[in-house]
């Protein structure tokens, strides 16, 4: 939900510390990693070099391969473990020849490093994003000063970001009004939603924004433009 990318190195540490007889095992969700980390888009866990510590990993055709559906890559062994105890893969239907053809000629983009320019374009784009929506909280919070109405939401609540700026592209930006900032966003082109509670806890309501390697600096940086993040 914030766009993080979990600790690997350090889990994989703390896992060999704890399981000291080599019974750790650890699974990997590379769904938002696919295509945008690591060598030719294989994901975080290679960008790392942790290939050989990590048991199961999850890679999705959708989102970056713009496809569906998903896959495991594991070993033997879990492979067979699944085929027999895995009631939802079991009854799941067989992927249609057209979804196949489209998943390899993704995977034929990655192969052939035609997405990596694409990829660079997507971190740039992210320490675009990142800096006008810290310079807007400034100046929100520079407004807040000025604040007299109590029963609206100060200035400088509208709008919260971290100033870390986030390696992938999905952007949590906090707000005390998501569902207005969403509708303000949506009226100047932005696909954006407010997601609020339970789906976070209270006080964490926010408006989540996510980058594309088809979006452009101009985009980012004049919201009145349609744009589509």
């Amino acid at each position: 939900m914030d766009g993080d990318i979990a600790p690997l190195v350090e889990i994989v540490r703390l896992m060999k510390e704890t399981f000291t007889a080599g019974n750790g095992y650890l699974i990997v969700d590379e769904a938002h990693s696919t295509g945008c980390f690591g060598p030719k888009g294989r994901g975080i866990v290679s960008e790392l070099g942790l290939e050989g510590e990590v048991a199961v990993k999850l890679h999705t055709f959708g989102k970056a391969l713009a496809c569906n559906g998903a896959i495991l890559l594991c070993s033997p062994v879990i492979r067979e473990y699944l085929i027999n105890y895995a009631r939802p893969l079991i009854y799941t239907t067989f992927m249609s020849y057209p979804a196949l053809a489209a998943i390899r000629a993704s995977y034929q983009y990655l192969e052939d490093g035609k997405t990596e320019m694409l990829a660079a374009d997507l971190k740039m784009l992210i320490g675009a994003l990142h800096s006008r929506l810290l310079a807007l909280q400034e100046r929100l919070d520079f407004g807040t000063e000025a604040a007299q109405d109590e029963e609206r939401p100060r200035p400088g609540e509208l709008l919260r970001v971290s100033r870390e700026c986030p390696q992938s592209p999905i952007f949590s930006v906090l707000s005390a009004e998501p569902k207005s900032l969403a509708a303000y966003c949506q009226r100047s082109g932005f696909m954006v939603r407010g997601i609020v509670p339970p789906t976070v806890p209270s006080g964490a309501e926010r408006i989540r924004i996510c980058l594309h390697a088809g979006n452009t600096v101009p985009q980012i940086e004049t919201p009145e433009e349609r744009a589509r993040l």
